[in-house]
């Protein structure tokens, strides 16, 4: 039941990117507060090295707007080189994993400083 995803950042810039709200067929949002996600990005599917992790704790996952089914990624605050990567947001990764979203991440490198 993921969901499909791009989303674009810049290098220099701790902007954060917001997603739909997840919702069931009733609509009622599938997150609740106190949820946990985490996001670990690679430059393939395939490759074992985490090039980064984003999660609540780290803030590169917001939650603010968690019980409206709304989570949103801000990727640099981890200091993520430029590049494109892969990643899925697994909520709840302690314990009944569940795959909330599948995308990519393509971080731009920045011109202003």
């Amino acid at each position: 039941m993921a969901d499909y995803f791009e989303a674009e950042f810049n290098d220099n810039a701790l902007d954060t990117e917001f997603f739909p709200a997840f919702l069931d067929a009733a609509g009622t949002p599938w997150f609740e507060a106190g949820d946990t996600f985490q996001a670990d990005l690679k430059v393939s599917a395939d490759d074992v090295p985490v090039v980064a992790s984003l999660t609540n704790a780290n803030g590169g996952i917001d939650v603010t707007y968690v019980a409206d089914g709304v989570i949103g990624l801000k990727p640099m605050v981890v200091a993520i080189a430029p590049g494109t990567y892969v990643t899925d947001i697994i909520l709840d990764p302690a314990g009944n994993r569940q795959t909330a979203y599948i995308g990519k991440i393509i971080i731009l490198k920045g011109v202003t400083a």
